[in-house]
């Protein structure tokens, strides 16, 4: 699910000037193409929130979930700031959503490419 949010979020760039145009008709589409990326990315929520939580340990459940969704709250109001205030500043809309989909689709896919992978292949991922 992280790749293909990181895709949308690299075709977005494309798309949105190649095939929508820069008429004010293309508000629409651009509204459907923003809605898929944040579907995307919100599909995997509850994915992280079960690898997150760890049920073997059913007196600190309270606390593994907590973790998870302090996670994603810090991540909710630190990245507006920093896309919005900081990264929109420094480049153009185009450009940002280019490096948001690379970032995501290079950094946070390795993680848990590296995160996913058996133990007896771990090592050489390390």
């Amino acid at each position: 699910m992280l790749a293909q949010a990181a895709f949308v979020d690299l075709a977005w760039v494309y798309l949105s000037a190649r095939v929508l145009g820069y008429t004010e008709a293309r508000l629409p589409g651009l509204v459907g193409l923003i809605a898929l990326t944040a579907m995307l990315k919100a599909i995997i929520f509850p994915i992280v929130h079960h690898l997150g939580s760890d049920a073997s340990l059913e007196h600190r459940i309270g606390r593994s979930v907590s973790r998870v969704y302090l996670a994603n709250v810090l991540g909710a109001a630190i990245g507006p700031i920093v896309t919005g205030y900081w990264l929109l500043d420094l480049m153009g809309v185009a450009a940002a959503m280019a490096l948001i989909g690379t970032l995501t689709a290079a950094a946070l896919s390795a993680i848990c490419l590296v995160r996913a992978a058996p133990r007896s292949m771990s090592g050489w991922l390390r």
